[in-house]
């Protein structure tokens, strides 16, 4: 089973806003040891805002779908290349078992075991 790549998304965007974070804690604790007050604040909000807005960003790329609900931002040419493939083998294999199954019926003697085998499927 395939994990929802919606989710995979959320996680990285959270996984790089709470690295931003980490960051700036960091240097808001080096700053305090070496006696500045942390009087920008303001830094802070405008990370904090801007992280917002990212990931609001990010959730609306990751939202959109198709008209099936298919979300667009994973889908892939080479996806649907490969189910138009697949559909066009078992198109193939169906039509290759309908003739085996003719000649099978053209092949048995009518009145036979097998030939009443084969019409009674």
């Amino acid at each position: 089973m395939q994990p929802d790549l919606t989710i995979i998304g959320a996680m990285l965007a959270i996984m790089l806003a709470l690295t931003e974070a980490i960051k700036l804690l960091i240097k808001k604790t080096t700053e305090k040891r070496n006696g500045n007050n942390g009087s920008d604040t303001h830094a802070v909000y405008a990370l904090i805002r801007r992280m917002s807005e990212e990931s609001t960003e990010l959730y609306k790329w990751h939202s959109k779908t198709d008209e099936n609900g298919t979300p667009i931002w994973y889908m892939k040419k080479s996806i649907e290349k490969s189910i138009v493939d697949l559909k066009e083998d078992v198109n193939n294999i169906q039509k290759d078992i309908q003739e085996l199954l003719l000649r099978s019926r053209l092949r048995a003697k009518p009145g036979s075991a097998e030939y009443r085998k084969i019409m009674s499927k």
